[in-house]
C-alpha cells in the first residue's frame, strides 16, 4: 500500500514510496514501451508487459521470471484476486493464462480475430474477460479459468475501450466508442453464462466512453467519456430493469468540449467520486455537484490517469505536458502527483522527458 510503480515509454520501471514522494528504485525493463505494470495482491512481486513482446515478473527490482509466450507486443495484464493466476493478451490476437504458483502455462487461446486489448478477472478469480477489437471485429469474451473453456462470446457493434466486473461478479460492464454501456448477466454454470441479450443497454455518452466501473454495492454503474460527462445507471437487481440515468458532471460551465475524462475512482469515503481531467481532478458529490481539486501544474498538463490503492488513503493522477506544436507522435514531459485525501496536499512524484 505505499510503494507506487510507474513505467512509460523509455522502458524502465520506477518504484516511490507514496508517504515521501521519494523514488526508492529504478531499473531497466523492457526493449521499448511498457505498456502495463501490476502488483500481486500480497505486494511480493511486480508483474510487466511491454511492445518487445515479453512478460516479466520482478521482485525487489530483481527479475525473478520471464514469459516469452506472445509474438506481438503485449497489451495489457491482469493479476486474479486470489493471486494464482496471471492472463495476458496481446496484438497477435492471443489470450494467455499462468500459474504464478508454478510459473507453468494454464491454457493459451489464440483463436482471435483481432487484437485482444484489455483482460479482467472475475472477484472469485475463476472467470477471465478478455476484449477484442481490430477492423470489424469487436468481441466480449469469458472464459473459465479451471478449464479454459470459452463460455461466452459477444460482438459489438464497435470498439470496445473497458470490460469491468461487478463487486459480486455476477455482472459485467463494457463501454464502447460509440458512448454506449452494456451491463450483462453473469450465471453460475458455464454453459448458461450469459443471456442472448445485455439485460441494460444504455446510450450514456456523445462520443467515447472511455471507462465503465461498478459502485460498491453492484446495482449501478458510472461511466466517462470524451464529452466530459461523467453518468450514473441504477438498474433493478431481479428485473434487470433500467431505473434511472443521471448525468453527475457535464462539463466546464456547461461545455463538455473543455473536458475529456478518462479515468474514474471512489474516493476513500466509497460515496464520492473523483475523476481525471484535463483541468486537473474532479470531485463529485455523491449529493450532486462537483469540485475541481487542482494540481499545482493542472494548467500545462493533460490528465489520463487516475489511480487509488486499497488502504485509500491518497490517489494518484498521472498525464503529460502539454506543449504548444507539439506534433502527433512526439513525446512529451510526463508527470504523476499524489493526492493525499485527508490533507488535501500534493505531492509531485516523478517528471520526466517522455510519456510515462
Amino acid at each position: 500500500g505505499e510503494t507506487l510503480a510507474s513505467a512509460g515509454d523509455d522502458g524502465s520501471i520506477r518504484l516511490w514510496n507514496a508517504s515521501d514522494g521519494k523514488q526508492v528504485d529504478g531499473f531497466p525493463a523492457h526493449d521499448g514501451m511498457v505498456f502495463g505494470v501490476e502488483f500481486t495482491p500480497d505486494s511480493g512481486h511486480l508483474i510487466s508487459c511491454g511492445s518487445d513482446s515479453v512478460v516479466h515478473l520482478w521482485s525487489n527490482g530483481r527479475k525473478e521470471a520471464s514469459f516469452r509466450d506472445h509474438t506481438s507486443r503485449v497489451e495489457a495484464i491482469a493479476v486474479s484476486p486470489d493471486g494464482r493466476w496471471l492472463a495476458s493478451v496481446s496484438k497477435d490476437r492471443s489470450l494467455v493464462v499462468r500459474d504464478l504458483q508454478t510459473g507453468k502455462l494454464h491454457f493459451r487461446w489464440d483463436e482471435g480475430l483481432g487484437t485482444l486489448s484489455s483482460v479482467a478477472f472475475s472477484p472469485d478469480s475463476k472467470k477471465v474477460a478478455a476484449v477484442e477489437g481490430s477492423g470489424e471485429t469487436k468481441w466480449l469474451r469469458l472464459f473459465d479459468v479451471g478449464s479454459g473453456a470459452a463460455i461466452f462470446r459477444q460482438q459489438h457493434s464497435d470498439g470496445i475501450c473497458s470490460v469491468a466486473f461487478s463487486p459480486e461478479g455476477n455482472r459485467l460492464l463494457t463501454t464502447d466508442r460509440s458512448g454506449t454501456a452494456r451491463v450483462w448477466k453473469v450465471a453460475d454454470s458455464p454453459e448458461s453464462s450469459f443471456a442472448n441479450e445485455p439485460s441494460g443497454i444504455w446510450q450514456a455518452h456523445d462520443s467515447r466512453a472511455y471507462l465503465g466501473v461498478f459502485e460498491p454495492g453492484g446495482t449501478s454503474v458510472l461511466t466517462v467519456g470524451q464529452d466530459g460527462r461523467v453518468c450514473r445507471l441504477i438498474f433493478d437487481d431481479s428485473s434487470e430493469r433500467v431505473l434511472d440515468t443521471t448525468a453527475l458532471q457535464s462539463g466546464s460551465d456547461g461545455d463538455a468540449r473543455d473536458f475529456d475524462l478518462n479515468s474514474i475512482t471512489f474516493h476513500p469515503n466509497d460515496r464520492d467520486i473523483l475523476a481525471a481531467s484535463p483541468a486537473g481532478m474532479l470531485l463529485l458529490s455523491a449529493d450532486g455537484g462537483s469540485t475541481p481539486v487542482i494540481s499545482p501544474t493542472a494548467r500545462d498538463n493533460a490528465w489520463r490517469c487516475i489511480a487509488k490503492p486499497p488502504d485509500g488513503r491518497w490517489v494518484v493522477l498521472a498525464g503529460s505536458t502539454h506543449l504548444h506544436g507539439t506534433e502527433v507522435g512526439q513525446r512529451r514531459p510526463a508527470h504523476v502527483w499524489c493526492y493525499e485525501t485527508k490533507s488535501g496536499v500534493w505531492r509531485k512524484l516523478l517528471q520526466t522527458r517522455s510519456n510515462s
